[in-house]
């Protein structure tokens, strides 16, 4: 039996249409965590908190390659 590798891609290394997905899922999730607040319990609500960070972390490291390859040009 062989063994399965999971990889990912590094945030700055991914595609504009995928980023563009990413910016998507960030939003709804946003927006879910906004309108149910006060019904979550805290250990939901950090939960989502926490994957929106990651979200938004790989946003911003994508938005900061590009940055830097168009200034290296």
């Amino acid at each position: 039996m062989e063994k399965i590798q999971i990889r990912t891609k590094k945030a700055a290394d991914r595609a504009t249409e995928e980023m563009s997905i990413h910016a998507e899922h960030l939003y709804y999730l946003l927006q879910t965590l906004a309108e149910n607040f006060n019904k979550m319990e805290d250990a939901q609500k950090f939960s989502l908190i926490e994957i929106a960070w990651n979200f938004s972390g790989d946003l911003n490291a994508w938005f900061s390659a590009r940055e830097s390859a168009k200034n290296e040009k």
